[in-house]
């Protein structure tokens, strides 16, 4: 999905650019907070990953569920479920709904070996629309999945069976 990433993060920069021209009408405050979030943008490179989309929904302080839908609305996914147990956090947090991970990278629209490598290496990370697409796949709302993985914070996950 090369062209699909390229194509998201040419739109994310512009999507960053417009939220930026309706929170700041003084140019001065608009250049500087443009500028700020650029250099955030250019340490990435053109990794569109879900840490940099992450920070920058922040920084902009939008609804990243909303900021989701605006940029992966075309994604593809398809839903899943089940449970198992593992130690990293994408590890716990894929068991809670499935032990193929072949299946969610089917549904989540993700290449398993690259879900696999990501997985198993902190070096690499998942991309914002693979976030997004899991998500989605698992019934989840965007913003939850991406407080998860990049949040600072402690989660507990509780699961009701109906």
């Amino acid at each position: 999905m090369p062209d699909y990433k390229s194509n998201k993060l040419k739109e994310f920069k512009r999507a960053v650019n417009n939220t930026l021209r309706k929170h700041y009408s003084d140019k001065d405050e608009y250049e500087h907070k443009r500028d700020q979030i650029n250099a955030i943008i250019a340490d990435y490179g053109l990794k569109f990953n879900g840490e940099l989309f992450f920070i920058v929904a922040n920084e902009l302080q939008v609804n990243i569920g909303d900021f989701c839908e605006q940029l992966f609305s075309d994604y593809t996914y398809e839903t899943l479920c089940n449970t198992n147990q593992q130690t990293d956090k994408l590890n716990i947090f894929i068991s809670f709904f499935t032990n193929s991970e072949r299946s969610l990278a089917d549904a989540a629209g993700i290449d398993k070996g690259r879900l696999n490598r990501v997985k198993n290496n902190s070096n690499e990370d998942l991309f914002a629309y693979e976030v997004y697409g899991l998500a989605k796949s698992l019934g989840l709302c965007p913003e939850a999945l991406f407080q998860y993985l990049y949040g600072e914070q402690e989660w507990t996950f509780s699961i009701t069976l109906k």
